[in-house]
């Protein structure tokens, strides 16, 4: 048995679901006489929903959980490098569109299975793909149980620590001698300052993109109260209506029988 493969199973079926999947596979491999990977199955705590949803996007849409990691990648890349402020703000509007495509493919995927969608759910989904995205997790994409924290500005345009700062334009090895030293401090300074102003434009522009989706999701589900509510106000009418005629046709006997019984008299 292929118990990698297995265990990504467990996280790609409708979540109501898990535990007895989960729980039949550490059957079998304790009968297999797997006792370890038994119990390590056993141990695996079932996804909340917005965790399941992430994983989904993993699994089940691909081509736009990679293109989300690629954006945060370039965004990173961008920053890191002392890019121009126009590149670095395409990049963060390539990264917001990635990420809004990823949220509404969870989205679509709860509503598929019945779970129920609200601003709130859509934040922590949002959030915890960003966390995927910037590679802050230390839990595998696919197999989420718990929801992930953003990334903070550090983590956001964190470059490997162990490469030197890049620039836009690389000193010349004449300027960093001596006599050029206070020049490279202070294009140095220079680089931090407009480094903190990316990451406060980056942070503001993905909490835009969490507002924007969380508004859009008010506003459609306003829309469905609204088309629920009509369509219970249509009926109350109809019920209405046919309540009125009724009464109108009994005052009517009404006033027939009492006529005829002035007749008799």
């Amino acid at each position: 048995m292929d118990v990698e493969a297995e265990i990504d199973r467990l996280y790609r079926i409708p979540l109501a679901g898990f535990t007895a999947a989960r729980n039949a596979l550490a059957a079998r491999l304790q009968k297999g006489g797997l006792a370890d990977a038994a119990a390590r199955v056993r141990a695996l705590a079932k996804p909340s929903a917005t965790a399941w949803a992430a994983n989904q996007v993993y699994w089940n849409s691909r081509g736009a959980f990679d293109r989300l990691v690629t954006a945060a990648g370039r965004v990173r890349d961008v920053l890191a490098s002392g890019a121009p402020a126009e590149q670095i703000r395409r990049a963060m509007r390539a990264r917001g569109d990635a990420l809004a495509a990823a949220v509404l493919e969870a989205e679509t995927a709860l509503r598929d299975a019945g779970h129920a969608v609200s601003p709130a759910v859509l934040r922590r989904v949002q959030a915890t793909l960003e966390a995927l995205a910037a590679g802050t997790s230390s839990v595998a994409a696919g197999r989420l149980a718990e929801d992930l924290e953003p990334p903070g500005l550090d983590a956001l345009v964190a470059a490997d620590a162990t490469r030197p700062p890049v620039f836009a334009s690389e000193p010349s090895v004449a300027a960093v001698d001596e006599g050029k030293a206070g020049g490279r401090a202070r294009a140095e300074a220079e680089a931090t300052a407009r480094r903190r102003e990316a990451d406060a434009a980056a942070t503001a522009h993905a909490e835009a993109v969490r507002r924007l989706e969380g508004a859009r999701a008010e506003v459609e589900e306003a829309q469905r109260r609204a088309e629920r509510a009509e369509a219970r106000l249509r009926e109350a009418e109809a019920a209405a209506a046919t309540a009125q005629a009724a009464a109108e046709a009994a005052a009517r006997a009404l006033e027939a029988a009492e006529a005829a019984l002035g007749r008799a008299d």
